[in-house]
């Protein structure tokens, strides 16, 4: 498994070294919605089940305009569910980090120097996921904890509009991380 991932890096450098002297580098912060994995099994009521989280976004690449890059981007979440019954309760807690690390290919949409672009990106993602449960239930009283961090394959897409005469782009993006994870089954 290392040597697949020093391939990776191998990669990861000569496309590096390989962006020209005239790349742009954009730096993004903003606000993003998460779609949460669904659950079918008797937990899903104290388990993200197909949820949609707002949460920051913070994003960053460097690229030629009609050419590769590579990049970065950062969102996450932290969502709390419980679920009692006469028993007693159960309160439980994920948080979790989605790091992506990608190349990208921008096309122009236009010829003019100032016209939108589309990037296409393909990458793998780093996800730290840590959940904590709380139980008060008679039969099951404590507390439980579990992390672990998990990899998987990243896709994107992303469409740049600079604003004229300014150092400012509205930007739009929809991307893809692949995490399975036993924590959040």
């Amino acid at each position: 498994i290392m040597k697949k991932y020093l391939i990776y890096f191998g990669v990861l450098i000569f496309l590096i070294f390989n962006v020209s002297a005239y790349a742009e580098s954009v730096l993004g912060i903003g606000y993003g919605n998460i779609s949460l994995p669904s659950n079918s099994d008797v937990y899903n009521l104290i388990a993200p089940n197909g949820e949609s989280v707002s949460t920051p976004y913070i994003y960053w690449n460097t690229s030629v305009r009609d050419g590769f890059g590579y990049g970065l981007s950062f969102n996450g979440y932290n969502i709390k569910k419980w679920i009692a019954d006469s028993s007693g309760r159960v309160d439980t807690e994920w948080d979790v980090k989605h790091f992506s690390i990608f190349t990208q290919y921008q096309i122009p949409l236009s010829p003019n120097k100032l016209g939108p672009l589309l990037g296409l990106r393909l990458g793998g993602t780093i996800a730290p996921i840590t959940y904590n449960a709380t139980s008060t239930v008679t039969s099951a009283s404590g507390n439980k904890s579990a992390s672990e961090t998990k990899f998987g394959p990243y896709f994107g897409a992303d469409i740049q509009i600079p604003l004229e005469n300014t150092s400012f782009v509205v930007f739009g993006t929809i991307e893809k991380s692949v995490i399975s994870s036993a924590i959040l089954a």
